[in-house]
């Protein structure tokens, strides 16, 4: 007979919220020693629902992979955004670009 866990509902203020308690759950499993990284999948209906889920991944120093579309800071105009502004892009919302040397650039 097999086990099986009860599933576990959150409901998150917002999409960050909800991608950050994804992020800390995936963590916990692997501090625990209870999962590893390749038992791990997200599933998203959107692409707008990437951006928030790659923050948390990049925050929470989790490797991941995006598979049938393209990471959002790999997507040309957010490149082409980047190039233009540059260093400026801390002028125009202080606090939005974060420079990781590991991830490249993030907002």
């Amino acid at each position: 007979m097999y086990e099986i866990e009860k599933i576990e509902f959150f409901e998150a203020q917002d999409e960050a919220g909800e991608a950050h308690f994804i992020a800390k759950q995936i963590k916990k499993n692997i501090n625990s020693s209870e999962a590893e990284l390749k038992d791990f999948a997200i599933l998203y209906r959107t692409n707008a629902q990437s951006r928030s889920l790659e923050e948390a991944m990049i925050t929470h120093n989790i490797p991941y992979k995006i598979v049938g579309g393209v990471k959002f800071y790999d997507r040309k105009e957010i490149k082409d955004i980047l190039a233009y502004y540059g260093p400026d892009i801390e002028k125009i919302a202080p606090g939005a670009c974060v420079y990781d040397g590991s991830y490249g650039k993030a907002f």
